[in-house]
């Protein structure tokens, strides 16, 4: 999502979070607010990944809860780094 600039958000990092998708399944998400200095370090948005899940959600309703914050955002080394990091965040989201 590309928020309106009149949105509050929370700090910029990655947080642990709860999607609730249309049909009403509540799952473990991790959900980055920022910029994404890994990948293009482009506009603020937010972007969530639904663990477990895969398929379309483009344009249909999402409920993201906010659980708990993991970490600041930053930038990493290579690919590879970012793509360990990643685990780790699913991994805290899963509670573990």
């Amino acid at each position: 999502l590309a928020p309106e600039p009149w949105r509050v958000l929370p700090k910029r990092g990655v947080y642990a979070a709860r999607a609730t998708l249309p049909d009403g399944a509540a799952l473990p998400a991790v959900t980055n607010v920022g910029v994404r200095p890994a990948v293009d370090g482009g506009a603020l948005s937010v972007e969530t990944h639904v663990v477990g899940w895969s398929g379309d959600l483009y344009g249909q309703p999402l409920r993201v809860e906010f659980l708990r914050f993991l970490r600041e955002e930053r930038r990493f080394a290579s690919v590879e780094e970012l793509r360990r990091q990643i685990e780790r965040d699913v991994a805290a989201a899963r509670g573990g």
